[in-house]
């Protein structure tokens, strides 16, 4: 049976791998691999001194997010990690990656792009109905991922599900307001990458043990990951249209 999204076949989306070999952060793991492994270093700490909820097997994750916003340098922050994508050994890499021809220039359109997303997300009702809606329940229609909760028992406990929603949310906040404690993030400049690189160690470290049934995939896998970036990105696109601009959903 295909599965259709907003009128879209997009079956084929979810069997197909996708590779990474040229993304922003496998570009920043070559020319920062420190940075890349304290990361993981700073989520393994926290699993090891994070109880986890009392008769189940998780964990809260918050707790390893808001390190990144105590960190009072600018070891994380978006402006040196910029610097580092368009260094002299990467910046080829990473202009055909963001088509942006400077640090300047995708820290200008990085940022605009962020914010608007904080908007469209946060502060419109209908934004957020569609989030509650459309996104977040399609999100789990991609057999990888529903294939993973199937296989973690705690999904099925409705107060860690409740905790996991508003974690989630939560975490989202940081990325898009940019991990930093109100004004600081003038002087210290935001730590949008460093924190959405944290998500992805958090998910590969708890995560890549699991396989899909039958075909043996990772359930955290490229594939799904882009879906569910497709599904709620849905949502910004979405408001695009309801302020007249053009916009093409099959595309």
């Amino acid at each position: 049976m295909p599965f259709i999204f907003r009128g879209n076949d997009v079956t084929a989306l979810l069997d197909n791998p996708l590779t990474a070999a040229n993304s922003l952060f496998s570009i920043l793991e070559q020319e920062e691999p420190a940075l890349v492994a304290d990361l993981s270093a700073l989520w393994k700490t926290h699993v090891r001194g994070t109880p986890l909820v009392a008769g189940t097997a998780w964990r809260p994750a918050l707790g390893a997010f808001a390190k990144i916003s105590s960190f009072w340098d600018n070891t994380y922050s978006d402006q040196r990690l910029a610097g580092l994508l368009y260094g002299p050994n990467a910046a080829a890499a990473t202009q055909a990656v963001t088509g942006a021809a400077s640090a300047n220039q995708f820290l200008r359109e990085f940022e605009a792009a962020r914010d608007e997303a904080f908007f469209y997300v946060f502060f419109q009702l209908s934004s957020v109905n569609e989030l509650a809606g459309v996104s977040f329940l399609a999100t789990y229609y991609h057999h990888d991922i529903s294939a993973l909760f199937v296989q973690r028992p705690h999904s099925f406990v409705r107060e860690v599900v409740s905790r996991r929603v508003i974690e989630t949310a939560q975490i989202m906040l940081r990325i898009l307001y940019g991990n930093m404690s109100m004004g600081w993030g003038s002087f210290y400049s935001t730590r949008t990458l460093s924190t959405t690189l944290l998500l992805a160690k958090m998910h590969h470290h708890a995560l890549a043990t699991y396989r899909t049934p039958g075909t043996g995939r990772r359930c955290y896998n490229q594939s799904s990951v882009a879906f569910t970036l497709l599904t709620f990105s849905y949502v910004v696109a979405q408001a695009w249209v309801d302020k007249g601009f053009a916009y093409n959903e099959q595309r």
